[in-house]
């Protein structure tokens, strides 16, 4: 089998989605001067097995000569780094509003942001980093901020339940956020003399 021509090793992520699976795998363009580009396509839930059997392609095996496919499912933290998403102005002012506001609830209550501009709800920094670890679910960095975002819906609040015993909301938005960042944020001035 040519090396160069060959479609293994073989690379593609799953994700989860309502009525199916949002695939990301290498285009087979068949060309050699260019290197393969990733694709998404959304695939149905009931034709994902014939898809995944598709991209195998068990057909490009020679005959008398074994393959063996190592099969690992990873969190997407596990290869993204933080590096690939730039800091954030946002998140910094989210974190610091959610420390601030976090001050006076019990410790096992988790302080959720219920962003009414954005239709999410968040939960952001530590408490996001050990929801995601207790739960086994992926978590986003921005910025390297941990953060746990869902859509402000039934749904979205039925998973939060389910990650987190005492959820409490607090409903904003992020221009109030930002708005309360600026006029709390300390500001270093140089004394001239």
């Amino acid at each position: 089998m040519n090396q160069q021509n060959s479609p293994f090793p073989l690379f593609f992520t799953l994700e989860r989605v309502e009525n199916g699976y949002i695939l990301t795998a290498k285009e087979n363009t068949g060309s050699l001067s260019q290197e393969p580009k990733f694709r998404k396509e959304v695939v149905a839930e009931d034709k994902i097995s014939s898809r995944v059997g598709q991209l195998l392609n068990l057909e490009a095996m020679t005959k008398e000569r074994p393959l063996l496919f190592h099969v690992e499912a990873v969190n997407e933290g596990t290869y993204k780094t933080e590096g690939d998403v730039p800091a954030d102005h946002v998140m910094e002012a989210k974190l610091a509003f959610v420390h601030i506001k976090s001050k006076n609830i019990p410790a096992d209550t988790v302080l959720v942001l219920q962003l009414t501009d954005t239709h999410s709800i968040e939960v952001c920094g530590d408490k996001a980093e050990k929801l995601a670890k207790d739960n086994g679910i992926s978590i986003t960095r921005t910025g390297g901020i941990p953060v746990l975002r869902l859509p402000d819906n039934k749904d979205g609040k039925k998973l939060l339940a389910s990650f987190c015993n005492r959820p409490q909301l607090l409903t904003t938005t992020q221009k109030e956020i930002l708005q309360w960042y600026n006029e709390h944020k300390v500001v270093m001035e140089s004394k001239a003399k």
